[in-house]
């Protein structure tokens, strides 16, 4: 398996992640506003399926009632 390939190598890379994944939501910023871009803390970081699952059923919504 090619090392781009593992989790851990991504994780701990420098720079542009390998892998970019368009239009996903993730965390988002502290109750203060302040956000970093920091592949450690997932939090902040993380596109997870309950933040795209709710944006993903809303734009539909709004494209069914046109």
């Amino acid at each position: 398996m090619p090392e781009y390939c593992d989790g851990n190598w991504a994780l701990n890379q420098g720079g542009p992640n390998p892998q970019t994944l368009y239009g996903a939501l993730v965390g988002g910023p502290s109750q203060d506003g302040s956000y970093n871009d920091d592949r450690h803390d997932y939090v902040k970081n993380e596109v997870a399926c309950d933040y795209n699952a709710a944006f993903t059923a809303a734009l539909a919504a709004i494209v069914e009632s046109m």
